[in-house]
């Protein structure tokens, strides 16, 4: 796959849930789940250099609910490498779910979040992820959301077209743009290291 097509041929894209009363019910398969509400989530919790995760401590705070396991719970349950956008952020920069941890992500999406979560044989998630925080579609996203209130639909991720290389391209992409995302922090290191030195 080598040709310009559109975002949805390549991903799946929706909103998190909304927790009903019938969710709420008793069930046979119950889980206990945090509701992840990243707008309650303060901006420097997010770290911003091409490698933003979610600081999942604060999430914590989080609302927990105890729901039946139904298909619309799975659907939006968190998952490794997923990409999210804050629908109310004035800024609708993509963030990616990176999680270590061999612990379940019993976290479910509330309805302010935007979920892309790509078909990982056809599009390697980071590409995606950079490709989204690329400056011209960024920008794209931001021009073409809604003024009132400010956040963007499904619709308009779902038609963005996307270049897609094939895989081995994509991975050196990645890697490629890794590199320079790790030789701008250590820049970013030494200059903070001098900064300081010349405090003294």
């Amino acid at each position: 796959m080598d040709k310009n097509i559109e975002l949805f041929e390549v991903a799946d894209v929706f909103v998190g849930v909304k927790i009903t009363n019938e969710d709420l019910q008793n069930a046979d398969n119950v889980k206990e789940f945090k509701i992840l509400n990243l707008n309650a989530i303060e901006d420097s919790k997010i770290t911003n250099n091409f490698d933003d995760t979610i600081n999942f401590d604060e999430a914590d705070k989080g609302e927990k609910v105890k729901v039946g396991f139904n298909r619309k719970i799975k659907n939006s349950s968190i998952k490794k490498q997923d990409l999210i956008i804050p629908l109310k952020r004035s800024n609708h920069q993509t963030l990616m779910v990176n999680w270590t941890s061999n612990e379940p992500l019993n976290y479910i999406y509330n309805t302010e979040t935007l979920v892309i979560r790509v078909e990982k044989e056809l599009v390697l998630p980071k590409f995606m992820y950079y490709w989204l925080n690329n400056a011209m579609v960024l920008n794209y996203i931001n021009s073409n959301a809604s003024k009132n209130p400010n956040r963007i639909s499904c619709s308009l991720i779902n038609k963005l077209k996307i270049e897609v290389p094939p895989m081995e391209e994509q991975q050196a992409i990645v890697d490629e743009l890794d590199d320079i995302i790790q030789r701008r922090l250590l820049v970013e290191e030494k200059i903070s290291n001098y900064a300081k030195y010349y405090k003294k």
